[in-house]
């Protein structure tokens, strides 16, 4: 039997029918909504503490990342972190696999035996130009336009009143759009560094769609490659029609 893609071929949008383009597109403003969404919290100050991460995260992927990998082989070099590697992850640490730690910059152990290293890279993290900068690329993006907008009326609502009192009047309008420019930074990112093409975000969509699908890229991320094609090999014969021996498939053939 000839080898198969355990989950089936990666189709391109392109090759799609308008109603499937736009079904896919429908779909795809939905994830927006939900990376839109993350983080939100009805306490302004469990979403001021996400926003507050996805800063440094930007600031680590966007700005500061030669400083930290810099600073993240001084302390690997030292014995004070611990690669990805170490979980089988593979490429270099710093600014590709920060995200499954947070250096600690406050540690002063970290900072005596790094201290070079660790003062450029707290530096660049706490530079008001810097951190001016992702802010100012995250209330443009894009994908937020509509939180924009709202800001943008509170602001102009609100106008005199601010004047009056000199107190900022649109926090929370300011709060969502930073949420959700800062997380549309991000998963661009993410995408570039995964190499995560149309094709992949397509399959996603199938996957979410039909349960046969997800189930078989499941046993695929569970299973032996020899376990995948005795899975295949039982389903080919279930889609051909499994007989003993030839005469017993001529005589169910005749009979039906």
């Amino acid at each position: 039997m000839p080898a198969t893609n355990p989950w089936g071929r990666l189709t391109t949008p392109a090759k799609q029918s308008q109603f499937s383009l736009d079904m896919f597109e429908e779909w795809k403003s939905q994830q927006n909504d939900e990376i839109s969404n993350r983080g939100a919290d009805r306490d302004p100050e469990v979403e001021d503490e996400h926003n507050r991460c996805m800063l440094r995260r930007n600031l680590n992927a966007y700005v500061c990342y030669k400083e930290l990998d810099r600073y993240t082989a001084c302390l690997e070099d030292k014995k004070l972190i611990r690669r990805s590697d170490d979980d089988g992850v593979g490429g270099s640490v710093g600014s590709s696999h920060y995200s499954a730690f947070e250096v600690n910059t406050q540690n002063k152990i970290n900072e005596s035996l790094c201290r070079s290293t660790h003062n450029a890279y707290a530096s660049c993290m706490s530079s008001q130009t810097n951190q001016e900068t992702v802010l100012q690329s995250a209330s443009l993006e894009p994908h937020c336009t509509e939180h924009r907008e709202t800001l943008f009326h509170c602001m102009r609502a609100h106008q005199e009143t601010e004047a009056l009192t000199n107190a900022p009047q649109c926090t929370s309008a300011y709060r969502t759009l930073l949420r959700c420019g800062l997380n549309h930074l991000w998963n661009h990112y993410w995408r570039e560094i995964t190499k995560f093409s149309d094709a992949d975000e397509y399959h996603l969509y199938e996957l979410s769609r039909d349960d046969n699908k997800r189930q078989d890229y499941l046993r695929v991320l569970t299973t032996s490659e020899q376990q995948q094609q005795a899975h295949l090999k039982e389903m080919e014969d279930i889609r051909l029609g499994y007989y003993l021996d030839s005469d017993d498939g001529r005589d169910s053939k005749s009979s039906s």
